[in-house]
Formats: structure tokens, sequence, C-alpha cells
């Protein structure tokens, strides 16, 4: 497995000593989180199982061949420009499985794999204990774009493997994000150029709310 922005290098930590994988690579942009990282992992006495890099988004990581890259606690937009870039292109190979972990911005990123081939396998959540609901996204490169509605790419698809009641809370609260958008727009704006910008809130909202009766089916 390789991690990209692992900063201290918990997540490969824990799934070495759970015997979760038997390799991993946790690369960093940053001179701080590596030197923390290699600590970590020497206190844990896993150097021979983990290996520390710099490195720059997957820029030279092809050397390692991972089978799995997990990209997290970026947001949408810096996870797509890191898979966009040229340094990734040798990432785009059959066998190689992404596991990404958006915290902004996660319908940019839905948007970035439909359009660039990217084909979502699943749409995870995960909850903190303070309530907090994480999405995680697995998909495969297979080179062919496809068509998200704007619902699927901020509510995540009906293709996924949460429970019911976490994707329940999670759908509403994207509709309740769309709604406050709404009255924010209605409140400060009274250009009509922003009418579309409404309609088209809606009708999302429109959208989500038509997911919400056949999640339990």
């Amino acid at each position: 497995m390789l991690d990209v922005g692992t900063d201290h290098a918990l997540l490969p930590i824990a799934l070495v000593l759970r015997g979760k994988i038997n390799r991993a690579i946790a690369s960093d942009i940053r001179d701080g989180p590596v030197g923390i990282a290699e600590k970590n992992i020497s206190r844990h006495g896993l150097s021979d199982m983990i290996t520390v890099v710099k490195a720059d988004g997957l820029a030279g990581m092809e050397k390692f061949k991972p089978t799995d890259i997990v990209i997290a606690g970026m947001g949408g937009e810096m996870i797509s420009k890191i898979l966009g870039a040229k340094a990734a292109e040798w990432s785009k190979r059959e066998g190689t499985r992404f596991i990404l972990q958006p915290m902004t911005r996660q319908h940019l990123l839905r948007r970035f794999l439909a359009e660039n081939g990217f084909l979502t396998e699943h749409n995870s959540l995960a909850e903190d204990t303070d309530g907090r609901i994480y999405e995680i996204i697995v998909c495969r490169y297979t080179a062919e774009s496809y068509f998200i509605s704007d619902a699927e790419a901020i509510g995540g698809s009906m293709g996924r493997d949460s429970p019911d009641d976490l994707f329940s809370r999670h759908i509403a609260l994207r509709i309740r994000q769309l709604r406050r958008r709404a009255e924010g727009i209605l409140k400060t704006s009274g250009d009509d150029s922003r009418r579309a910008e409404l309609s088209a809130i809606e009708k999302v909202v429109g959208e989500l709310e038509e997911m919400k009766p056949r999640i339990n089916e």
C-alpha cells in the first residue's frame, strides 16, 4: 500500500500491526511529517515493513509497484490534482486500486473521477466519535468516462456499502447545506442572474430527497 500524504504514518502502521497488509510506503511532501513518520515506524519496530519517502503526490512512486494507493485527509480538488498530474500516469494500470478520502469538495472529486475514467466501485461512509461523517471512495482506472448527476456527485451513488442510517444522515446533511446556500443567495443577492443557480440547487435537493425513500429498499 502507498499512503500519499501520510503525515505521521498512523494508517500504514495500524494496517501492518493488524495484519491487513504486508508492506507499505508512507510518503509526504513535507520534511516535518516525514521525520515524525520515521520515528513512529521505528518505535513500533516496523522499519523493515514500512518505507518512508519524501515525495510530491505520486511522483517517483512507480518503483514500489503498489497495488493499493490511499490518498486521504485532503480536499477533493487536491486529490484530483494528484491523480490528474503527469507524474501519476504510471498508476493507471490494471490491478491498482485507489482509496480516496476527500475532506472537502467531494462532489468535484467524483466529477473528476467520472470524466477521467476512474470507475467508482464503492462509496463508503465512516463516523468518528464526534459524529462527523467521512466519505471514502474506492475506484479503479478503466479509461472510460461516464456520466453522474449533480445529486450523485454531491450525495454519492446508491451503490454504497455503508449502513442505511448513516447514509440517510449523510443525505440529510447535504440537503441542509444546499438549502442554507440557497437561503444565503436569496438574502444577499437581488441579482436575477442568480436565479439559474437557485434553480440548479432546488433540482439537486429534489433529487437527493428522492434518494431517501430508496435507501432501505
